[in-house]
């Protein structure tokens, strides 16, 4: 079952993210500018893992 935990890894930072969005003030930041903050994370966060990924395979591939 590597692909489920895989899976329930990767979700959360994304769940961690999006609670402190709702706790976050309303009025202090605009929702448009904490979605596109949230968005540009998120995006940061796969690429951490696609990278670390790749980098693991490689590793065990010259094994």
């Amino acid at each position: 079952m590597p692909g489920a935990q895989e899976e329930a890894v990767s979700k959360k930072p994304f769940e961690a993210a999006f609670v402190c969005i709702l706790h976050f003030p309303k009025h202090t930041v605009s929702v448009e500018s904490t979605y596109n903050s949230f968005i540009a994370a998120t995006e940061k966060i796969l690429k951490v893992q696609r990278f670390c990924k790749n980098h693991v395979d490689d590793f065990f591939a010259r094994l």
